[in-house]
């Protein structure tokens, strides 16, 4: 059986019912007292647990997304956790990150200052603070 949408022209509600395709209504009675038309509705296109051939568009993403893989490559790109995938250490894990990446700027910093009092210059200082090995540790050199 299909599901009509109708829109009352009092309350203006939106509700949906089944109904046989032989048996559908053109009016029905809202529970405000008024009468609600069918409306045209969009037909629900979601993808199945493997994917959908054609994709569909996530609205809580906000982008099309060509199947279920797809759509956690998206959402893990933007920093996104499924509910499935959430649990309870995951926030916590994120603040002590930044507050990581925080304390070690405070750090580099704090050296680059104490370089520039020894009257290093700024490349000097900068090359002290910043040496190789540890941006090739931070992964923003090889």
């Amino acid at each position: 059986m299909p599901m009509y949408e109708f829109r009352c022209s009092r309350c203006n509600r939106r509700m949906q019912d089944l109904f046989k395709v032989d048996e559908c209504p053109k009016l029905i009675e809202c529970p405000c007292g008024g009468l609600a038309d069918r409306v045209v509705s969009l037909i629900a296109n979601t993808a199945s647990q493997w994917g959908d051939s054609h994709g569909y568009y996530d609205r809580g993403l906000g982008t099309y997304v060509e199947n279920a893989q797809h759509r956690e490559r998206v959402m893990k790109k933007r920093g996104l956790v499924s509910l499935q995938d959430y649990d309870k250490n995951y926030v916590e894990d994120r603040l002590q990150k930044r507050q990581d990446v925080f304390d070690q700027h405070e750090r580099d910093v704090r050296d680059y200052k104490q370089y520039r009092a020894l009257g290093r210059s700024k490349g000097e200082a900068m090359a002290e603070v910043y040496n190789a090995e540890r941006l090739t540790e931070d992964g923003l050199m090889e």
